[in-house]
């Protein structure tokens, strides 16, 4: 009998636990499909937003402004030019990139991009090909799928306007020219975490977690900002407030290796060196500080001209700058530095009676052939060079 009574007693514990696994289950399944129906609400709504915002802004915005004598532009390079505004495919990517955080990426993506978006507007994995496949296909109006803890949402950007067929038509660097109204053009894609509601027991558990991963973050982090900031320090030029040399070093050169890779004619780069003229004799005949005010100046200027997140400026050392400028071609480059020139000659400094100016030397880079960061300062510093004995006040340029 007691043995029968233990057997029970380990059969009930046996159920016990089995009934704890299927309720832990069917609790954890229906927290799950909670969450993935919130995600699947929530990306629903944020790509209907977005693609109508895209549409409104071709068919009334564009329109406006296309009727109006306000000069303006359409273009994906609009960031280059006052006088461009983004296309809608542009405006559409951007404002999904401007809603995008950690949690949550929002993208387009395509079979036919056009080339300055080829590295990264194409499907890259297989469900990324399928949704796209479907999509296009007309087989379905929407797509999603759970990975790894994320949901995947996609819907089609379909080809609704006559101005839109008309420009993907005839642009010289489509890839399609046969594109028709109703016409699937790319995808408009969702990837966000799933978030799931746990009762309050595995919220404790969390919680507490939580309290340690947060006492755990707040220390690495007061020492993450402390390395950051001595970094910072030994990278930033107390002066100008700019990079100095010593971030070349640290981070530029690996930077430089990276961008040099994805280089065309179209979207090149640029290692301009630029040298304040006559900067010993303003010294010696106004003082130290008037030099630095105008060192202090030329930097001002370089941020002015340049893009923030895009280009780069340094204080090279001395009277010498190196400017980095990203997506650009050889005329929009030497564009960008005859206008700080410009700039720079109208600049009053205190207690300096003299004009002021600058020698430019340009290596424009589209990647026809291997080089090294270090090659290419070179090839720019002798254009300076070249400048200087040119009479000076002068931006030289060469392609490389």
């Amino acid at each position: 009998m007691s043995k029968q009574i233990s057997s029970l007693k380990t059969l009930v514990v046996i159920l016990g636990v089995l009934l704890t696994l299927i309720g832990y289950y069917k609790l954890e399944q229906s927290f799950n499909d909670s969450a993935i129906e919130q995600q699947l609400r929530f990306s629903r709504l944020v790509t209907t937003l977005i693609e109508r915002s895209r549409v409104n802004y071709s068919r009334f915005t564009l329109a406006k402004i296309q009727k109006s004598d306000a000069g303006l532009e359409t273009g994906f390079d609009h960031s280059l030019s006052e006088k461009k505004i983004p296309n809608p495919a542009t405006f559409g990517i951007e404002l999904a990139q401007s809603v995008s955080n950690e949690q949550t990426r929002i993208w387009m993506y395509s079979n036919n991009p056009f080339p300055w978006r080829k590295d990264d507007s194409v499907p890259k994995n297989e469900i990324e090909k399928v949704a796209l496949e479907l999509l296009s296909s007309k087989a379905q109006d929407e797509y999603y799928k759970v990975i790894d803890g994320s949901l995947f949402y996609a819907i089609p950007v379909v080809m609704n306007d006559e101005s839109c067929i008309n420009c993907h038509n005839n642009h010289p660097s489509s890839s399609k020219l046969d594109w028709k109204i109703g016409d699937t053009r790319s995808v408009l894609a969702v990837r966000t975490e799933i978030n799931i509601r746990r009762n309050s027991v595995i919220y404790g558990l969390v919680f507490i977690s939580i309290l340690i991963c947060t006492a755990l973050t707040y220390f690495l982090f007061r020492k993450e900002r402390s390395l950051q900031k001595a970094i910072s320090d030994s990278t930033v030029d107390p002066l100008t407030k700019v990079y100095n040399r010593a971030f070349i070093d640290i981070k530029f050169k690996e930077m430089f290796k990276r961008d040099y890779l994805k280089l065309s004619k179209r979207n090149g780069i640029s290692i301009c060196v630029i040298d304040i003229d006559n900067f010993k004799l303003l010294n010696d005949t106004f003082g130290h500080q008037s030099g630095d005010n105008c060192l202090v100046a030329l930097a001002d200027i370089l941020r002015k001209h340049t893009r923030q997140s895009i280009d780069l400026v340094t204080r090279w050392g001395g009277e010498e700058f190196l400017v980095y400028l990203k997506f650009v071609d050889s005329e929009q480059s030497h564009k960008v530095i005859t206008r700080v020139l410009a700039d720079f000659k109208q600049t009053k400094i205190t207690g300096v009676t003299s004009g002021l100016s600058f020698s430019a030397g340009i290596c424009h880079l589209t990647g026809s052939q291997e080089v090294e960061f270090d090659d290419a300062f070179k090839i720019a510093d002798a254009q300076m060079y070249i400048a200087k004995k040119s009479g000076k006040s002068t931006v030289r340029i060469v392609d490389y």
